[in-house]
């Protein structure tokens, strides 16, 4: 019986390196075509490409271990659904014995080793190794009889701290149970259950008031196109708590100036959720009768703190008077800031044309936007639906939020 590694001493860390790209590839593929099954078969050929497979020790390539950790590292390159995708290809690699239990330990050792060379790349490399670990164990990819060894083996460094972790993790009555739906479940994040788990970040947030946490885990979803579900959720919970828990319009704000100031949350998600906000107050103004002066409180302190412009009112709208002189009538005009139009106009509402950078804000921007406005009001007309944003329209939109987050307070 020959070792693994005494025919191949000459080329050994070219043929790793190249080993390691191929699963990569494998990978990157996987994550497109999304079939477990193809990904499991392509695998399995590139370990066969390299002298090995499912079997006796002597049979093996001695580079299956590499696969683990490069799935891994894939997979923290990517968001939420990857990551599952990853876990489930773990665990379907075992169940059909491309992979053993030999191979899983080796590879897991290699992750937990190399922790911190893991978070140069992805801050968030601890945090992520403890979910796989802590998954790999639920689904019987390793033992526990690994996952308590590892908890005191010396040469981890910060590994053998993640090995505790996701001891911890699964030791709780619910653990596994939140271990396989950290990353959305078996079909990954939805439109569902990303509800939930916003609901979630809000609820912990009101609790422990860590922004660092609610950052991560909004990070970790991976839905930026669908943050402002988070923030109508949140407005809509001050709304509806604020009668029994004063203090909770403060906190829901200093969610929102949290993750508004670190860019988590861009300026057209932001505005998005608080427009979608104002159009189901009807609804909540049902069992919330003051949901209108609440709401525009919400309004008011979001202005000061720089996450919606100053010079809007608290409706987002502009009177018919502006268009014509003529005395409003009935409501006002409504700027639907759930459209790309209005948030181009919003986004250049902010400045006067002749306004130096230093100048102040204009106090309405009525005069700059009315023609625009006038415009976009008979083009709904003929349009049913929202209109879509371009990439080039969400840019100028972020970018006319740049100078939001620096000003907390409006120029007097």
């Amino acid at each position: 019986m020959s070792a693994p590694w005494s025919s191949r001493s000459k080329y050994y860390v070219g043929q790793e390196v190249a080993f390691k790209r191929d699963v990569e590839k494998r990978c990157r593929e996987f994550f497109s075509h999304c079939s477990v099954e193809e990904f499991d078969r392509a695998l399995a050929e590139t370990i066969a490409a390299q002298g090995g497979g499912a079997g006796a020790s002597d049979a093996k390539c001695g580079l299956e271990a590499h696969c683990v950790k490069r799935m891994i590292a894939c997979a923290l390159d990517r968001g939420a659904r990857e990551r599952e995708m990853c876990a489930q290809a773990l665990a379907a690699t075992r169940a059909s014995g491309t992979l053993d239990a030999e191979d899983f330990e080796r590879g897991f050792d290699r992750v937990l080793a190399e922790v911190a060379d893991l978070k140069i790349d992805f801050p968030d490399a601890v945090a992520e190794c403890v979910t796989f670990l802590a998954r790999a164990v639920a689904d019987d990819v390793v033992s526990v009889t690994y996952l308590e060894t590892a908890c005191s083996r010396d040469g981890y460094g910060e590994g053998r701290d993640v090995a505790k972790s996701a001891k911890m993790t699964l030791a709780d009555a619910s653990g596994e149970s939140r271990v396989r739906k950290a990353w959305g479940g078996p079909e990954g994040y939805s439109a569902d259950n990303a509800k939930i788990e916003m609901r979630d970040i809000i609820d912990e947030y009101l609790m422990s008031r860590d922004g660092a946490e609610a950052e991560r885990r909004l990070r970790r979803l991976n839905m930026p196109f669908y943050h402002h579900e988070l923030v109508k959720k949140a407005l809509t919970l001050a709304i509806e708590q604020s009668i029994l828990t004063p203090n909770v319009i403060e906190k829901v704000v200093d969610l929102l100036k949290y993750i508004g100031r670190s860019s988590v949350v861009n300026g057209s998600q932001m505005a998005k959720g608080f427009a979608r906000t104002a159009t189901a107050l009807k609804d909540v103004s049902i069992d919330v009768p003051k949901a209108p002066e609440i709401f525009g409180e919400l309004i008011e302190r979001a202005k000061r703190a720089g996450l919606l412009p100053v010079g809007l009112s608290a409706w987002a709208s502009v009177k018919p008077a502006s268009y014509g002189g003529k005395a409003a009538r009935g409501h006002a005009q409504l700027l639907r800031l759930d459209s790309a139009p209005d948030l181009a106009a919003l986004a250049k509402a902010t400045k006067s044309p002749g306004e130096s950078p230093g100048g102040s804000r204009s106090a309405s921007p009525a005069p700059f936007i009315s023609d625009r406005m006038h415009a976009m009001t008979l083009e709904r007309k003929n349009s049913a639906g929202l209109t879509r944003m371009g990439s080039a329209t969400k840019r100028q939109i972020n970018t006319g939020w740049s100078g939001f987050c620096a000003q907390t307070m409006p120029n007097k």
